[in-house]
């Protein structure tokens, strides 16, 4: 999905945590409890990799895992952030998520419109000299601060199998029609698996 907005990417740094074993009546072997990776993506949608000429250049993303809690508190959140704003997508296939940011009250109605099953709340308003702001060195007027929620409508497993059924149609439609662009192919998925395994050597090598 990051490659699929961020264009290809590569792992800067990877690491994880191990629970000490436990002996007694209650005693555990070592547990691999935390994991985590930084990733460096292109940040233009391309297939090129972060250029090696710039090492600074790109967009960071964080990944991190933890297995420390019972499976009944297991969640996935992600968080985008943007110049004006944020988005934060919940579940591991995103069934619903909220938006946060700086906008006047055209832009608000314009992104409920675009988000499914919307609610609205005006978190703050701003009038006159109030509504000037300034962020990344440049200047823009904002006369709200909202919060707009969205949900998608699903459980999570009904729409993972939706997600599933679209791929293998996806899949289908370019075996009888090699004219289908496919927005997923076997080269993603072989990236995405390459990118695995780099965080996890790392990983496994530590500092």
């Amino acid at each position: 999905l990051c490659s699929f907005w961020l264009g290809r990417g590569q792992v800067v740094t990877a690491a994880r945590s191990i629970r000490p074993a436990r002996t007694g009546l209650e005693g555990t072997p070592p547990v691999e409890e935390q994991v985590m990776c930084t990733c460096r993506y292109a940040g233009d949608a391309s297939n090129a990799t972060p250029s090696s000429a710039e090492p600074h250049a790109g967009v960071l993303f964080h990944f991190e895992h933890g297995f420390h809690q019972p499976s009944r508190l297991d969640r996935q959140e992600m968080r985008l952030v943007f110049e004006r704003g944020e988005l934060r997508l919940f579940d591991w296939v995103p069934t619903h998520g909220d938006l946060r940011g700086l906008l006047d009250n055209a832009a608000v109605e314009s992104l409920a419109g675009m988000l499914p099953g919307s609610t609205i709340r005006r978190l703050e308003r701003y009038a006159e000299d109030a509504r000037h702001v300034r962020g990344r060195f440049r200047s823009f007027d904002a006369s709200v601060l909202a919060e707009i929620s969205f949900t998608i409508g699903m459980d999570k497993l009904d729409l993972y199998g939706q997600v599933v059924s679209d791929l293998f149609a996806d899949q289908l439609g370019w075996i009888r029609d090699r004219g289908h662009r496919r927005r997923l192919t076997e080269a993603d998925g072989v990236a995405s698996v390459a990118m695995a395994c780099a965080a996890d050597r790392m990983a496994l090598q530590g500092p």
